[in-house]
């Protein structure tokens, strides 16, 4: 009878009760069918992965701090737990709160939750800020970002490989499979930014991507400095000048859960005094509780605050996708305006008013008055819209639905003023 000598004991063993291993414990494999074992040195030396079936070295095998029972090899063992980001404690993946790249055990979970303030953005969310260096094009200092989604029309590794060095190609659960999403790796501002959009649209043509209804354009602008005060006044202006916004975008836009409009009152708002009631506010309006979770429920309105909880930003979600510079610019500028208006109007509202100027006094009353609707010659000259912005907000209009009597009076005006 054949004899094989032990990898371990040494000693000879029938082949019959040799057991083979590929796992080179001893180093390197020197036989076609594995390491050979007895059967004893087998059982002492290796185990079984209880998930893949895979033979395991005991000394290499891993454990669930809450078990002993069942061993792992370790790619099993990543696949089944991780680790809570915030007390190193073992947790289940499957039961483990996911938040972007980290990941919470239940009790660090909740207790994130509890805490919600407006300095909640820093510990879940990091940027590196790039700012321009010219404002020839683009007047606007705030840093902002953009999230660009549309269909490609090219290979999804070509179009990645190609990709502008500042931008990233990611999926998006709400895009169809030969959809995509392309985010700025920073906030940048200024003419920069416009540089970075002009450079994304190009390599967009170049792939044949293009937009369709389940697309959407993004725009996030930097309010980690903002407080009460000015956030108040953003939401002011935004529920003011919302008729417009909604004017501008395709029906299957405006139907969708995706942008609904501000869920609160001008009376509403006007009632914030202080971080907490801001919050309190936002979240009570929209029928929901305050968390860092990203996909709150309350962050799919036109005017995104849930982004100021979550990410220190303000997100605007009501354009339609599009791949057009022009577009995208135009639609950014508008923002910027917006956010620029609404922190004027927020900290004249808590001063006292003694060095108001006649447009600041006009301003306050215009964006407080709740029964007062602005017209459309107020929403272009209190958010300062440049020519070029006011002809892409007219032509938008003019496509998606029928304009107002305040629009067919600045039109006319426009023309009055151009053809004398």
């Amino acid at each position: 009878m054949v004899k094989i000598r032990c990898r371990h004991c040494d000693k000879n063993t029938d082949r019959n009760d040799i057991h083979y291993s590929e796992s080179e414990i001893f180093g390197s494999n020197r036989y076609e069918e594995g390491e050979p074992f007895c059967h004893q040195c087998y059982e002492d030396l290796f185990t079984m992965c209880c998930d893949c079936d895979h033979e395991l070295p005991r000394n290499r095998i891993y454990r669930s701090e809450h078990s002993n029972d069942y061993v792992y090899c370790e790619d099993c063992y990543y696949e089944r737990y991780t680790n809570c980001d915030v007390c190193d404690a073992e947790v289940e993946r499957e039961e483990a709160s996911y938040d972007e790249d980290y990941y919470y055990c239940n009790s660090c979970w909740e207790e994130r939750d509890r805490n919600i303030s407006l300095e909640s953005y820093s510990s879940g969310a990091s940027f590196v800020i790039k700012e321009s260096e010219t404002y020839d094009k683009n007047p606007f200092k705030r840093l902002a970002s953009l999230e660009v989604e549309t269909i490609l029309g090219s290979d999804w590794g070509d179009v990645r490989d190609g990709c502008p060095p500042d931008w990233m190609m990611t999926t998006d659960g709400s895009l169809p499979e030969d959809g995509a999403e392309f985010l700025l790796k920073a906030p940048q501002n200024g003419d920069m930014l416009y540089e970075s959009i002009d450079s994304l649209a190009l390599h967009l043509r170049m792939n044949s991507c293009y937009p369709n209804t389940s697309c959407g354009l993004h725009v996030h602008i930097d309010a980690r400095d903002l407080q009460w005060e000015e956030l108040k006044g953003v939401l002011l202006v935004g529920k003011k000048v919302e008729k417009y916004l909604y004017k501008m975008i395709p029906t299957s836009r405006l139907n969708s859960t995706w942008c609904r409009p501000l869920p609160m009152s001008v009376e509403s708002i006007l009632s914030i005094d202080s971080n907490e009631s801001f919050i309190d506010t936002w979240y009570d309006s929209c029928s929901n509780s305050p968390s860092l979770d990203k996909y709150n429920s309350s962050r799919y309105h036109g005017m995104n605050m849930h982004a100021r909880i979550y990410l220190g930003s303000i997100e605007f979600r009501y354009h339609s996708g599009t791949n057009n510079p022009r577009k995208m610019k135009n639609w950014l500028y508008l923002c910027q305006a917006i956010v620029k208006t609404g922190i004027q109007v927020g900290r004249s509202l808590e001063s006292d008013g003694e060095f108001y100027t006649d447009f600041r006094k006009k301003l306050v009353k215009l964006y407080t008055e709740a029964d007062r609707e602005i017209t459309f010659t107020e929403f272009v000259e209190t958010l300062h819209l440049s020519d070029d912005v006011v002809d892409y907000v007219l032509k938008r209009i003019d496509k998606f639905t029928e304009p107002d009597e305040s629009i067919v009076e600045f039109s006319s005006n426009a023309m009055q003023l151009t053809y004398p």
